[in-house]
Order: C-alpha cells, then structure tokens, then sequence
C-alpha cells in the first residue's frame, strides 16, 4: 500500500494495475514484483532477465512511465523514505 493509502498490484501475467478512489487504472509495462516505499515511490521487478535476475524500474509516471535503475534482482522490497533492498 502507498503513501496515500492507495493499492498497488501485479496480476500472474505480469499486468500493472494501480488502485485509486476504489477505481483500478491500468499501468503500462510488465512486472514480475512490485512494492511502495514509505515516501510513496513504486519501485517494479521487471520481466527481462539480467545477471542477478530481472531489470528494476522506478515509477516516474507521463510519458516514460518507468526509469531503469542499475542492477537486477530476484526479489525487490521497499524500506523507509526511498529505500530499495534487492535480493540476487
């Protein structure tokens, strides 16, 4: 859950789906995992492979959508302000 108590989620086919108002609102892209920090940044564990497992993005919204941050994971959690943990 983020910041502002809105709901972030990941069907099994990778879909991105952000909750707002009650209404669901589709994100472009595809994510194997997705998580919020406590400052509200969406962070994903993307769907193409990398040495240490799946491409991370950071949520930037407009046109870009998602920023690509360095490294790769298995599993991604988010931390207090915006903290990202990685595991390989």
């Amino acid at each position: 859950m983020a910041g502002d108590s809105s709901i972030w989620a990941v069907q099994t086919n990778g879909d991105i789906y952000h909750n707002v108002g009650g209404n669901w609102i589709s994100i472009p892209g595809k994510a194997n995992a997705i998580t919020v920090s406590a400052d509200g940044t969406v962070y994903a564990l993307g769907q193409t492979a990398a040495p240490g497992g799946f491409l991370i993005y950071k949520y930037v919204g407009g046109a870009q959508v998602w920023q690509n941050i360095s490294g790769a994971a298995v599993d991604i959690a988010a931390g207090g302000g915006s903290d990202l943990y990685a595991r390989q």
